[in-house]
């Protein structure tokens, strides 16, 4: 993050492009206070808000991983795990909140 924040301007320029893409915790938006920590290393950012990070700052993989080789066969293969994980989550957690409106419904 501190070469996200590097390339933003600033932790409050950060904070402010990642509200512009919708990033929040809670309906709450990352402050400059909670982007200086993550750039310092205090506190470790939620993955989605670094990887937006990344693309809202123009961050390459030779950037994120000077003198190593990367694949980007690898690289898709894990978004792509990941992404499916997510999606699964997403679902589940629907059908339990379907369930329980369904329950509440009931007289």
């Amino acid at each position: 993050m501190s070469e996200a924040k590097r390339r933003a301007g600033s932790s409050s320029a950060l904070a402010e492009m990642l509200a512009g893409a919708g990033f929040s915790s809670q309906g709450q938006r990352y402050n400059r206070t909670t982007v200086a920590a993550w750039a310092a290393g205090k506190w470790a950012p939620p993955g989605d808000v670094m990887l937006a990070a990344i693309a809202l700052t123009g961050i390459t993989l030779q950037v994120l991983t000077p003198g190593q080789q990367v694949s980007v066969a690898t690289i898709d293969e894990n978004w792509a795990a990941l992404v499916d994980q997510r999606l699964q989550q997403i679902e589940r957690a629907a059908k339990v909140g379907r369930a329980t409106r369904v329950k509440a419904a009931r007289p």
